[in-house]
């Protein structure tokens, strides 16, 4: 047991050193990308966006350590820390580079709104959390987790919307209509959960939740738009 101040206390049990290295290139890679975007005079949005993608996997590793050295920020339970590990891997890194991909290939309206959203959704999710567990009226944390449904949806509709192109090969719509379906289906579990106090429903809680929305997140919604990405991007340079 190792106590620091503030009355904390860190368990050092099992690999946590493991996470180290991790947390060492998640932070070099973030750190690069920032001085390489304002190095320049100019800054384009998705600069911003990877800088911030990179953040979040920064944060996540961040979590994942702690939950390694069973240190629990604010008291949030274990399974939170965990948790929040995952969102930040998820919804901030995996979303926030999807983002970025589409920025990239459709300079767009709605890319560009895509992208802005990434800057805002994370933070503000994670800020409603915090002041919800200081004590404070959830209204923050539901209005947060609101517009992040919001700025998925929006994903939604225009991984979708691209995935009906002519001459797109099967498995690249598949992979992105499987993508935005699962999201779809998580975000209508988070938005469930997110009104839990107006409207409490028994199944929606985090044991739940822990397994069928992170499924959904990750083998749905990572795993199927990454494929599909990884597949388009193979087929655009053999073409």
């Amino acid at each position: 047991m190792l106590s620091i101040p503030f009355a904390l206390t860190i368990t050092l049990e099992g690999p946590w050193w493991l996470v180290l290295p991790y947390l060492g290139a998640a932070v070099a890679y973030t750190w690069r990308a920032f001085v390489a975007h304002v190095s320049v005079p100019q800054r384009p949005l998705s600069g911003w966006v990877q800088i911030f993608a990179l953040g979040y996997w920064a944060t996540a590793a961040l979590w994942a350590l702690m939950h390694m050295v069973h240190f629990q920020p604010f008291g949030f339970d274990p399974v939170i820390v965990t948790l929040t590990a995952a969102h930040f891997h998820l919804a901030g890194l995996m979303l926030s580079t999807l983002v970025f991909a589409n920025l990239m290939l459709h300079n767009r309206p709605i890319t560009r709104w895509l992208g802005i959203l990434s800057l805002a959704g994370m933070p503000l999710v994670a800020l409603g959390i915090t002041l919800t567990r200081l004590g404070y009226a959830p209204i923050m944390e539901q209005l947060a987790a609101l517009f992040f449904i919001g700025y998925a949806v929006l994903f939604i509709s225009h991984q979708t919307s691209i995935a009906f192109k002519p001459n797109l090969p099967a498995r690249v719509r598949a992979g992105w209509l499987l993508g935005s379906g699962s999201l779809m289906a998580g975000m209508l579990l988070a938005a469930l959960y997110a009104l839990r106090f107006q409207f409490p429903l028994e199944w929606i809680n985090i044991p739940n939740l822990k397994y069928w929305h992170g499924t959904l997140n990750t083998l749905g919604f990572g795993f199927c738009s990454l494929f599909g990405w990884g597949s388009f991007i193979s087929q655009d340079h053999k073409s």
